[in-house]
């Protein structure tokens, strides 16, 4: 019997020894495929998590940002009609006014709806219905939007929003 390269005896001719160390140590042929199946499932999992929670957030962004416009058109439509109608106008009318521009909107509450008279520097400075002619009267929206989406608090939930919109009373 003869000694081979690392002490070990020479096997007989024809006689395969056992794995010696010079070739790899395969596994099975299933489990490899197995492994890779289960990878490839936590890959996709990973991915698909961000690519949702990115697209959720462009759905909810333009959510947003057509909510603030919105709000800007009925601050604007409520001041217009405050301010033509200083002496026959009441603020029930003026709120209906701004409201039936905001329906369908997504705030937590109803809006709150402040209108008042304001001097030169923009400040509020009275009752609206007490502006004469060429006075600025001020009709503000502050409102808290609630996101579709959670936010995990990367933004405020409910996100607050305001308008202002000024115009120049027409009354006497």
């Amino acid at each position: 019997m003869t000694h081979g390269v690392h002490g070990r005896a020479d096997p007989a001719p024809g006689v395969r020894p056992p794995n010696s160390g010079a070739e790899p140590m395969r596994a099975e042929p299933g489990a490899a495929r197995t492994r890779r199946r289960g990878a490839t499932v936590v890959e996709t999992a990973i991915v698909l998590n961000i690519a949702l929670m990115l697209i959720l957030g462009v759905f909810e962004s333009g959510c947003l940002l057509m909510t603030t416009p919105l709000l800007d058109n009925a601050a604007r439509a409520a001041a217009r009609q405050a301010a033509s109608g200083t002496y026959g106008t009441t603020e029930q009318e003026i709120r209906e006014a701004a409201e039936r521009l905001l329906v369908g909107t997504r705030f937590e509450e109803p809006p709150e709806i402040l209108i008042y008279r304001i001097d030169t520097d923009g400040n509020p400075d009275g009752h609206w219905t007490d502006s004469a002619f060429g006075e600025g009267i001020a009709v503000q929206i502050n409102a808290r939007y609630t996101p579709i989406v959670p936010t995990f608090g990367i933004v405020p939930d409910p996100i607050p929003l305001s308008s202002r919109s000024i115009a120049r009373s027409e009354g006497d």
